[in-house]
């Protein structure tokens, strides 16, 4: 069949051919799309009304509804929605039902819930995604079109009636009355259910009893008349942005935020107050927060090893060790060190260090300077290929077809040939022949790596491996990396390189502990780049669903060796003082990339990663930078990170979003953390939730208490800043 979509250039991956030969082309030419039966998918829209004037949005709010003229539910009251057509987005589906259904248009829609059981839809298999809609009560007209015979809006009154415990699941009673003249009253009995002991709040909807309702709807009015009421927004005075005044005497609020100014400016010494300190029982990797170094460059190496004599550089990394320890790292991640010919991810011998950086006493001595320390060292796994110089890939040069290491490699195709005249052609990795791809189906390949595993803890005492082109690797070659893992050294760690994936099928007790968070590491700076926090509040929720609740346990960052400075990704560099505080206070293993907590700037040029990965002075960046505001921060919050049992493993819980201001928890047992962070270039007032029975918070940097009422605080932020507090309940 033909592809369904004309541009491919987002599909092709690295470009290879699959198992069975095939292009991209070639297997969606013969794919078939019936292969699977397909649900039917629609989008319903919750249109509110509120009163103008009424600070709480819910006290007299009104929901649009549409009396259905079609089977099934005939004659009941429905939310407006229908089937999304083939080539449409789910979003105008949902807007183009609204206008067909009610003649409403260009409301703005928040998507609220996907809703997927079996059983809700006699028609077919139905899959819906709810939208929620917010207008003033009165701006709106609404007119009956399409399968609705009439649209009303509707006073909607929800009451929790019960609240009950069991087995770890809280369930929440909400009875549901809905009224308007001339029409009988709609009830109904709706049911919350919600995961107690869970890193991310979970909760799910379900209805009990129902009046006059249509489907499955009355669950859907529930759940977004909760979630007005969960959002700090539902007070229209909760986002406030204080303006200038023309006048020189200032206004109280203005006071507040100069106060808060001056207070956030001073960087409070000492240790930090109050919190749990790191829990020893957890694995260390769950209380890391990570430095990450590539050595070659930052020691200053040369591009290509040409057999020279071995020079000692790696030494240059001695003096970091203490600055890392400073800004509260306590785990170092180091890119290649042993034998290539270039940049190191083209192996040549995996149990030499590179003569360019020194040899295996200078490794050993590093790894023992950052033990005594507290540091703990990741090495870099380069286990998906080697480079042409490897010791197996020059004898199948040499000895061809009689080689014993002819299968180490896949398809050798003895028939073919290559640019660099090997009368031979071979797999490779990202279409670059300088790196053949192992074939990792080899029990003599895998029982080489192993061996090299084991090497590498008793020859240098690592704890731990990033296995490079993860996403890449055959999951039964990982499955023995880590059965080795477990057997080398206590909690030694397992964390794989995946740019693109389901990261839930690495993350798990059969193959790795981590994989790298690539999403989130775009959300972070293109979420402040566009002014838009639902982008990075999304993509935690979508990631949290892909490991199964156990997001906590990724890889957190902001650049690499092979990506973009983030300093110089962010159109305003004052924003990276609220992204740092969500890289380290969101569920996730934080990680700073060398020299980024210098806010040092770095592009790739021409496609060389050169400009990534630059040789620095650090006493130079010290002395130019010791006074930066962004490094003091980073400083606090890796001490934060470190000692914070919540920040390790506590659930998240989003508080309050807006584009422009963004607050969450991450909660365990009676005792919370609480960000806040504003992307504006002008000073915020926020309302901020709480999700606890509590009295007061304090702010963990500057001392600050503040006082909790009706379950919320009120947090003044300055432009382009983060708060974190804490909460005992």
């Amino acid at each position: 069949m033909p592809s369904f979509l004309s541009d491919l250039k987002g599909f092709r991956g690295t470009g290879e051919v699959n198992e069975q030969g095939q292009t991209l082309e070639n297997f969606l030419e013969k794919y078939d799309a019936e292969k699977y039966q397909k649900p039917s998918v629609t989008a319903d829209v919750l249109v509110f009304a509120y009163q103008h004037g009424q600070q709480d949005l819910l006290s007299g709010i009104k929901l649009l509804m549409v009396k259905r003229r079609n089977h099934p539910s005939i004659g009941f009251w429905a939310i407006p929605g229908g089937f999304a057509n083939m080539r449409e987005d789910l979003i105008d589906t949902a807007r183009r039902e609204l206008k067909e259904e009610t003649n409403l248009t260009d409301i703005p829609l928040a998507q609220m819930y996907t809703y997927g059981e079996v059983w809700r839809d006699p028609r077919d298999r139905v899959v819906t995604t709810a939208y929620v809609a917010l207008v003033e009560e009165g701006t709106q007209t609404a007119i009956a079109g399409d399968d609705a015979k009439e649209a009303k809006w509707w006073n909607v009154t929800v009451e929790l009636k019960d609240t009950r415990e069991n087995n770890g699941v809280q369930e929440k009673e909400y009875h549901l009355s809905m009224t308007v003249e001339g029409e009988k009253e709609l009830t109904a009995v709706v049911i919350e259910e919600i995961q107690l002991h869970t890193p991310l709040r979970i909760s799910e909807f379900s209805v009990k009893e129902t009046n006059g309702i249509a489907f499955d709807h009355a669950r859907y009015i529930v759940q977004a008349y909760t979630y007005i009421e969960r959002s700090p927004k539902n007070k229209l005075e909760d986002i406030i942005i204080p303006k200038q005044q023309k006048t020189e005497e200032k206004p109280v609020e203005e006071a507040k935020v100069e106060a808060c100014e001056t207070v956030c400016e001073e960087v409070a010494k000492g240790p930090i107050p109050v919190l749990k300190k790191g829990n020893p029982n957890l694995p260390w990797y769950e209380n890391a927060a990570f430095y990450h170094i590539y050595p070659l460059g930052l020691c200053d190496a040369p591009k290509l090893n040409e057999g020279q004599e071995v020079t000692e550089r790696l030494n240059k990394l001695l003096p970091w060790i203490s600055h890392i320890k400073e800004i509260g790292c306590n785990a170092i991640y180091l890119g290649p060190v042993f034998e290539s010919v270039g940049h190191g991810y083209e192996t040549t011998d995996y149990k030499t260090v590179d003569r360019r950086l020194g040899t295996n006493k200078t490794l050993r001595k590093f790894v023992d300077t950052c033990h005594s320390e507290g540091i703990r060292v990741v090495l870099d796994g380069v286990f998906n290929h080697t480079g042409r110089e490897f010791f197996a890939f020059k004898d199948i040069k040499e000895k061809r077809e009689q080689s014993q290491y002819r299968d180490w490699y896949c398809n050798v195709n003895f028939g073919g040939n290559n640019e660099y005249n090997d009368g031979f052609s071979y797999e490779n990795w990202g279409g670059y022949n300088l790196l053949v791809k192992l074939n990792q189906r080899n029990p003599a390949v895998i029982d080489y790596i192993c061996n090299v595993i084991r090497f590498w803890v008793q020859e240098f005492d690592i704890d731990g491996i990033r296995l490079d082109a993860a996403d890449v690797l055959d999951f039964e070659y990982m499955k023995a990396m880590r059965r080795v893992a477990n057997e080398v050294k206590e909690q030694f760690w397992l964390m794989g390189e995946v740019i693109h994936g389901d990261y839930g099928r690495w993350v798990n007790d059969d193959v790795l502990h981590s994989v790298t968070n690539y999403q989130l590491h775009k959300a972070l700076f293109s979420g402040h780049n566009d002014h838009n926090y639902f982008e990075i509040a999304h993509n935690v929720k979508y990631v949290y669903n892909q490991v199964n609740g156990n997001l906590f346990k990724l890889y957190s960052f902001l650049d690499n060796h092979d990506v973009d400075r983030i300093a110089s990704k962010v159109n305003n560099k004052d924003n990276l003082v609220p992204i740092y505080y969500l890289l380290y206070t969101l569920p996730g293993i934080p990680s700073i990339y060398y020299g980024s907590e210098f806010a040092v700037e770095g592009v790739k040029v021409n496609g060389s990663d050169d400009g990534l990965r630059p040789a620095l002075d650090l006493d130079k960046l010290k002395a130019e930078h010791q006074s930066d505001k962004l490094i003091k921060e980073i400083t606090q919050l890796g001490e934060l990170r470190q000692e914070s049992e919540v920040l390790a493993i506590g659930r998240y819980e989003e508080l309050m979003l807006t584009n422009r201001q963004y607050a969450f928890g991450r909660m365990l047992e009676n005792e919370a953390i609480i960000t806040v962070v504003n992307n504006d270039e002008q000073p915020a007032y926020v309302n901020v939730p709480t999700h606890m029975q509590a009295t007061e918070a304090e702010d963990i940097f500057s001392g600050e208490k503040v006082t909790i009422q009706n379950g919320t605080i009120q947090v003044t932020l300055e432009k382009n800043s983060g708060r974190v507090f804490h909460v005992k309940g």
